[in-house]
């Protein structure tokens, strides 16, 4: 019998415990561009101590759930299709489970084994239908950071999660408040496949819609895309950076682009 209630006390549990460790982190950031050394590294191990209690976590509101998680031994690859999946009840919380831990798994430096996380949310999200895209869009973005696939290699998904944002977003009821991250996310997959003009409108309506200093997340997250592309001399890099460029002036416009 699987206790839903305990599994969102875990979740619940590494929420707090991932917020205490980015606002370590952020204190650690701010120490270290202080000239603090030592002080930078007691925050950093603080946060990282904070991240790894909020996967333990985690992965016992996996294993609650009675789904297989990745060891950290796991090759970077999709997830077997025979590999037991979670019953359609409780799909959503498994794919939102394995989410998180890839962002924890990140958080830690531990980039490959996110990967594998967000490989298995995804084959949750697909196998299910389920209306969050979140782990599939983190498969690409880190997938060409770690060179795992190539730009021209993923077009196929990312044309998928563009069509299926798009029709989702489409279909939102009247009355409910837009979701500027969905937006930006959109922007994200119309980038990607060159679709410049749609992106623009797209990122200039995320913009209009998101809180301050959300632009400049998305803006620096970009370029941070660009530069695992052009380490992992991923072919399609440069068009990418070329495109990205052509978004400051939706995203950064108090920076000169002469």
């Amino acid at each position: 019998m699987i206790d839903l209630r305990l599994t969102a006390e875990l979740r619940d549990a590494a929420a707090n415990l991932r917020k205490r460790g980015d606002a370590l982190r952020r204190r650690a950031n701010a120490e270290r561009e202080a000239g603090h050394i030592a002080e930078a590294d007691n925050f950093e191990n603080l946060a990282a101590e904070s991240f790894t209690d909020a996967l333990e976590k985690l992965d016992s509101a996996i294993d609650a759930l009675g789904v297989s998680r990745p060891g950290p031994d796991a090759p970077v690859e999709p997830p077997p299709p025979d590999d037991p999946l979670p019953p359609p009840d409780w799909a959503s919380e498994a794919s939102d489970t394995f989410g998180t831990r890839g962002g924890i798994l990140s958080r830690l430096g531990r980039d490959r084994e996110a990967l594998v996380s967000y490989q298995t949310g995804g084959l949750i999200e697909r196998a299910h239908d389920l209306t969050t895209t979140y782990c599939r869009g983190n498969v690409v973005k880190l997938s060409l950071q770690l060179r795992a696939s190539t730009l021209d290699e993923l077009s196929d998904d990312i044309e998928e999660l563009r069509d299926t944002l798009a029709a989702q977003m489409s279909s939102q009821a009247v009355d409910q408040p837009p979701n500027p991250w969905a937006y930006a996310d959109l922007g994200d997959y119309q980038l990607m496949l060159n679709d410049i003009g749609s992106a623009r409108s797209t990122y200039a309506s995320f913009v209009r819609l998101a809180a301050a200093g959300s632009p400049e997340k998305t803006w620096k997250a970009l370029n941070n895309l660009v530069d695992g592309m052009h380490t992992a001399d991923d072919p399609s890099a440069s068009r990418f950076a070329g495109a990205v460029e052509e978004m400051r002036p939706v995203l950064k416009p108090d920076v000169s682009t002469a």
